[in-house]
């Protein structure tokens, strides 16, 4: 009854370890998935005629994008985009090239896509 109890416990807690942003975003979907460190930094883009950005749910431009990714390389060496799948596609690899350009690993996160 114990193992029931701890497995039912599991799965029903399971599901908030994911990683997510306070920012509510349109992803894209996708058959496969990679599992994500749990101290990755997140970068949400939001899709506009100029774009939002945040970094770890605080809104950011490129320049303070630029700062928080140089100050945070101690917490975590991963980042996680979030972006929105109307967002501009220029600007999410811009996002993501400055990233590299820090030596961060650099994951896109995806919605389960339906089948």
């Amino acid at each position: 009854m114990d193992a029931v109890l701890l497995l039912l416990v599991f799965f029903i807690f399971g599901s908030n370890f994911v990683v997510k942003s306070g920012v509510k975003v349109n992803l894209p979907s996708s058959r496969s998935s990679l599992p994500s460190e749990r101290s990755s930094h997140i970068i949400t883009i939001v899709k506009g005629s100029s774009p939002q950005i945040y970094f770890n749910e605080s809104r950011v431009d490129l320049a303070q994008l630029n700062t928080r990714l140089i100050a945070g390389k101690g917490e975590s060496n991963q980042v996680t985009i979030l972006a929105d799948r109307d967002a501009n596609y220029g600007e999410v690899l811009e996002i993501a090239l400055l990233a590299l350009r820090f030596h961060y690993e650099v994951a896109f996160g995806t919605q389960p896509q339906q089948e």
